[in-house]
């Protein structure tokens, strides 16, 4: 075991990238750009927790760690396209690897994934100097309860707990970082790209609302177009959505 201001720490290999275990930290994207910061971990690492007390996801909000979860970080060096659909790829990339395990998940713009309307994962991605850290909180086991929950919007929390045996949380994301990176080298160009986001975008179809700090726009959901944004259909024009969250599902 290895100690830092965060706690202590063992190594394990992940091919030829590192992941940096704690069974508690506050959370791995502090960690990350700590161990960054002291040139310890390098493009390709990653940092697990077991829990972590000071959880974040989007826009600073508390994401509730309980043990038996998947909460991780990563870092990359750069894509080859714009920032803004930075989480976009990335969630794609982990849909399709949690697919192969059979797992339907979709999905939902900007950066969470649903499973049927349930949100069991979010994504959140901090830049320093050029280089990304991508943190990933996935409910394997238990997801909170709503009185736990800070107010997002109508979507309910759940878990991987039905479709999967139990998974240990390091073992899981062995398997599931192998299959992102083979994901990765499979997306061949942007317009393949958008393709395929649209093909596993949740909610399409549907009528939506969407929240941008005190603005709320609601349309039936078209798809993602090229720079990353929401488009949304009101009558007879297409709205294009740069940011904000989907709150809620009209229509199901």
């Amino acid at each position: 075991m290895t100690a830092t201001l965060g706690g202590l720490y063992q190594i394990e290999p992940l091919g030829e990238h590192k992941i940096f275990i704690f069974e508690c930290c506050s959370s791995t994207m502090d960690e990350g750009w700590r161990l960054f910061k002291e040139g310890l971990l390098q493009t390709g690492d990653s940092v697990l927790a077991y829990s972590q007390t000071r959880g974040r996801g989007q826009l600073g909000r508390k994401w509730l760690s309980k043990k038996g979860n998947l909460y991780v970080s990563w870092l990359e060096k750069s894509f080859w396209f714009g920032n803004r659909l930075i989480p976009l790829k990335v969630g794609l990339l982990l849909a399709k690897a949690l697919q192969k395990k059979s797992l339907p998940i979709r999905l939902k713009w900007p950066n969470d994934l649903i499973l049927d309307t349930r949100k069991v994962g979010g994504i959140l991605v901090e830049e320093k100097l050029d280089y990304f850290l991508i943190g990933l909180g996935l409910n394997l086991r238990q997801s909170p309860s709503l009185l736990e929950l800070d107010k997002e919007g109508l979507f309910l929390p759940g878990d991987l707990s039905n479709f999967l045996p139990e998974q240990e949380p390091l073992a899981f994301w062995k398997e599931l970082y192998l299959e992102y990176k083979n994901s990765s080298e499979e997306l061949k160009g942007s317009r393949e790209f958008i393709q395929e986001l649209n093909q596993t975008l949740a909610f399409q179809g549907k009528e939506v609302v969407v929240q941008d700090g005190q603005k709320v726009i609601q349309g039936k959901m078209l798809g993602i177009g090229e720079n990353g944004e929401l488009q949304l259909v009101q009558e007879t024009d297409i709205i294009n959505i740069y940011a904000g969250s989907i709150v809620q599902v009209l229509d199901t």
